[in-house]
């Protein structure tokens, strides 16, 4: 993670494919969607949208799979922000409204005294800036309200997640 918010990318990709040739049956499934999930955050940060819609796609099914009984994600990271982002990156008004509403469903999920990292707080305002910034703050807000009465699995077929 260090290389990639230091801006090496490519050093922090093949440390990342390191870390899974090196994974077994066992052990795969539990690292598979953390993985995946800074794979996205790392494709958002080069501005490869699309790949990173596809990533943030596969460890959010990843962390579904593990789910909690209240329906949030088992999985360390933040694939609903990373796809957030793809989808505001990607620039068309109906995937911004996508994001904000995916946004606005993650964060009423998360379960009170929830500890955000400083990857995952600057993913969300990243993703917030840069909807805000295709919607204008009137259209965000209230695309983010509507999400926020969502299920996670309600948002994510929404965005396409």
């Amino acid at each position: 993670m260090w290389c990639g918010r230091t801006g090496r990318t490519d050093e922090a990709r093949e440390q990342l494919e390191l870390m899974r040739r090196s994974f077994n049956r066992s052990n795969l499934a539990i690292f598979a969607g953390f993985v995946l999930g800074l794979l996205a955050w790392m494709d958002n940060l080069d501005g490869r949208y699309d790949e990173a819609l596809g990533h943030a796609r596969q460890a959010l099914e990843r962390s579904r799979e593990r789910a909690v009984p209240d329906g949030r994600p088992a999985d360390a990271g933040d694939p609903p922000g990373d796809g957030a982002r793809a989808l505001a990156g990607l620039a068309g008004p109906g995937q911004a409204r996508d994001a904000a509403a995916l946004l606005g469903a993650h964060e009423s999920l998360l379960p009170a005294g929830h500890f955000v990292t400083t990857q995952d707080r600057d993913t969300r305002e990243d993703a917030e800036a840069a909807t805000r910034a295709v919607l204008g703050d009137t259209a965000y807000e209230a695309a983010y309200a509507e999400g926020g009465c969502l299920t996670l699995d309600e948002a994510a077929a929404l965005a396409g997640l």
